[in-house]
C-alpha cells in the first residue's frame, strides 16, 4: 500500500532512525556544519577574550587603561564574530527548513 500522505518532520526522524547515523550521514539527511559552526564559535571566543586579556596585560598602557581600552573593541570583535557565525549557521538552518517543508508537500 503506497502511502500519499506527507510525513511532516516526524516522518524524516523514522527514516534517520531507520538508516541509522552512518546512513543520515552518508545520504547527508542530517548537516553536520551546524555544529561545526556553533564549535568554531566558541573557539572563537575562546581567542577574542585570551588576546584581550594578552593586551590587557602587554603593559604598553599605565594599568587602568590597559584594561579600559580592549572593552569596547572586545565587545565589538565578540558582536561581529556573532553576527558571522550566524550567517553561516543561516545556510544550514535554512536547508534543513527546506527539508522540512519538502516533506510537508504532497508527493506527485
Amino acid at each position: 500500500m503506497i502511502n500519499n500522505e506527507p510525513e511532516g518532520p516526524s516522518g524524516q526522524y523514522k527514516r534517520q532512525k531507520e538508516r541509522g547515523f552512518l546512513g543520515s550521514f552518508i545520504n547527508f539527511d542530517e548537516l553536520i556544519g551546524a555544529g561545526l559552526v556553533k564549535f568554531n564559535y566558541y573557539i572563537g571566543l575562546i581567542v577574542i577574550v585570551y588576546f584581550a586579556g594578552k593586551f590587557a596585560l602587554s603593559g604598553n598602557f599605565p594599568a587602568p587603561l590597559s584594561f579600559l581600552i580592549p572593552l569596547p573593541i572586545v565587545g565589538l570583535a565578540i558582536f561581529s564574530w556573532r553576527i558571522a557565525c550566524e550567517l553561516s549557521l543561516l545556510a544550514f538552518l535554512s536547508y534543513k527548513r527546506l527539508g522540512e517543508v519538502r516533506d510537508r508537500l504532497p508527493s506527485r
